[in-house]
């Protein structure tokens, strides 16, 4: 069946591509993974012990609501629900939801494509390619920016619901723009801005379709409402206003939209300063890993730490064991951890033999 074929090979894929995430599932990276992991494993012990204290997480004391003082990411903890029925372990759930959302978001794309009439190894590449893009695998630390899953099934049902003026299709739609919010709300402000012109596209001339379209989308405002009331109040307290300046320093130039993804000095600059792959200092420092894993691949990451940008970690180590050529991805710099023209230039191979021999 193509939908078994689907399954076992972005299955593959994930783990292949993220290796050695699954091979280290109790070992938490550095950074904001221990922020998301701690989400999880709030959200997982208070829906089992006292669900109306949800929103007050146990943190900065003795303030509430203090859950909705960052994304609380409902909509990708649901994936590994199931699996906190048996552990509660917060750093077990935290990373096989993480790579959850690449096995999801490759079966959603896959779906949205066979959709739209795709064959099936056109549709297997669609989602492999959306799955496994570097805005993806330069985020693995941020559960929040992983959570794209449910982004394809709003427009696969917004279509049916176009096309064939279904009611549930509609319905279906808005729920999974709320689970989609609910796993990003960056994701989800951007939608709610890029969707309007392809809306707009997608049902002139269908005016029957309006009624439940206007219903359907006033459900999902609905069910929002409480998240957005969430953050408020939890912000109010502390009069937080972001003003122009910070908003002029966090905003990329509309210049970089012309730059191709790796030579973006906002984006790896941002990722090196908040360390999206620091796996060098969990998986390999720590001594986690086999030792014949940490003696051949300690120095890759430690290099791949210190260039322009260190989240293409896992691309890194998958080509080099395939490759059995580790030493010339040491500097590697490229946001997909791809070697770059300078990687295995004879300057960077003396400065990673060196690194080496210190470390060693």
């Amino acid at each position: 069946m193509p939908a078994v074929r689907a399954i076992l090979l972005y299955a593959v894929l994930t783990v292949a591509l993220t290796w050695p995430f699954a091979a280290n599932l109790r070992v938490m990276d550095a950074g904001d993974s221990a922020f998301f992991a701690w989400e999880i494993g709030w959200t997982v012990h208070a829906l089992k012990t006292d669900p109306a204290s949800l929103p007050h997480g146990n943190i900065f004391h003795p303030l509430r609501y203090t859950l909705g003082m960052d994304e609380p990411v409902f909509g990708t903890t649901l994936l590994v629900l199931p699996l906190a029925l048996v552990s509660d372990d917060a750093v077990l759930l935290y990373n096989v939801v993480r790579l959850l959302t690449f096995l999801a978001s490759a079966l959603s794309a896959w779906w949205l494509a066979r959709e739209l009439g795709a064959s099936e190894w056109m549709a297997l590449a669609a989602g492999a390619l959306f799955a496994f893009s570097p805005i993806r695998t330069d985020q693995v630390a941020h559960l929040s920016t992983l959570g794209t899953q449910w982004w394809p099934l709003v427009l696969l049902f917004t279509i049916r619901f176009a096309k064939r003026g279904r009611p549930a299709d509609a319905l279906v739609a808005a729920l999974a723009f709320v689970l989609a919010f609910l796993a990003c709300g960056y994701h989800g402000v951007i939608a709610a801005a890029v969707l309007p012109p392809v809306l707009a596209v997608l049902f002139w001339g269908r005016w029957d379709r309006l009624k439940w379209g206007a219903a359907a989308a006033v459900l999902a405002g609905l069910a929002l409402f409480p998240l957005y009331r969430m953050h408020q109040k939890a912000l109010e307290p502390e009069r937080y206003a972001r003003g122009t300046e910070e908003t002029i320093q966090y905003s990329a130039p509309l210049e970089s939209l012309r730059l191709r993804y790796i030579e973006n000095a906002t984006s790896t600059e941002s990722s090196t300063r908040h360390g999206a792959g620091s796996l060098r200092s969990s998986v390999y420092s720590q001594g986690r890993a086999p030792a014949w894993v940490r003696a051949r691949f300690t120095p890759a990451v430690y290099a791949s730490s210190r260039s322009r940008s260190s989240a293409g970690l896992s691309f890194t180590i998958a080509r080099a064991i395939r490759r059995k050529s580790w030493m010339r991805y040491f500097s590697s710099s490229s946001s997909t951890g791809l070697p770059s023209s300078s990687a295995s230039s004879p300057a960077a191979a003396r400065r990673m033999r060196s690194i080496w021999k210190k470390r060693s």
